[in-house]
């Protein structure tokens, strides 16, 4: 029993020891993930999304106001083609 006992003993030692290197290790890997990306860079990264979105977004509705501006000179055109 006493032997039982030590055996378990150490091997439940082990076992903490183990689980405590495993969660050292973790909330170091943790702090260098958070030290390598800084909320100041996802900051920038999100400025720089949101600003090249908006271009193409500004770009898309300049070729939509070029197509609705063909579409009323066809469209005149067409009127006009009627009415005479």
């Amino acid at each position: 029993d006493f032997c039982t006992s030590m055996a378990e003993s150490s091997s439940d030692s082990d076992h903490f020891r183990s689980r405590d290197r495993l969660s050292r290790w973790a909330a170091s890997s943790v702090h260098r993930e958070v030290r390598r990306h800084r909320p100041a860079v996802g900051v920038t990264e999100k400025v720089n999304t949101i600003t090249s979105t908006l271009q193409d977004t500004s770009r898309n509705l300049q070729q939509v106001d070029q197509m609705l501006g063909h579409y009323r000179e066809y469209s005149n055109g067409q009127a006009g083609a009627i009415e005479h």
